[in-house]
Parts: C-alpha cells; structure tokens; sequence
C-alpha cells in the first residue's frame, strides 16, 4: 500500500501543499480510527481501520480514486 507516496509525488508534481492527514481513535468495542486528508483545497473522509497508519492509507486511497474519477 503506497497510496500515502502517491500523493506525496502527486503534490509534488502539481508543487501545491502536500496533503495533511487528520486520525482520531474511536473507542468501541475493539477501537478504531478515522482519518481525514486535505489536499489541494479539498477534504476526502475515509473508512475506519484497525489501526491509524491503515486509516491514513485508506483516506489516501480514497483520494486518489476521486481525483482519477473527476478528470
């Protein structure tokens, strides 16, 4: 999973602001955590995961397939 690199090189590449990922832990039954990315002016959301790098990747994940899907 290389998604976070991806949009890194992708920020880069544009020379905008590399993107800033933002977790918080929700405590249930067994915890899990949330990530939120901002990138470009724009707020992607993504799904929870077990732990916070996993939600990172997946928030970039997310991101990536919507910026592949508005062009």
């Amino acid at each position: 999973m290389f998604f976070k690199s991806i949009m890194n090189e992708y920020a880069t590449k544009l020379n905008v602001a590399m993107p800033t990922y933002s977790t918080v832990q929700i405590i249930r039954v067994l915890p899990v955590f949330v990530s939120t990315l901002v990138f470009n002016d724009n707020k992607y959301a993504g799904d929870a995961a077990r732990n916070k790098k996993e939600a990172e990747h997946l928030v970039a994940r997310h991101a990536i397939i919507s910026i592949l899907g508005t062009r």
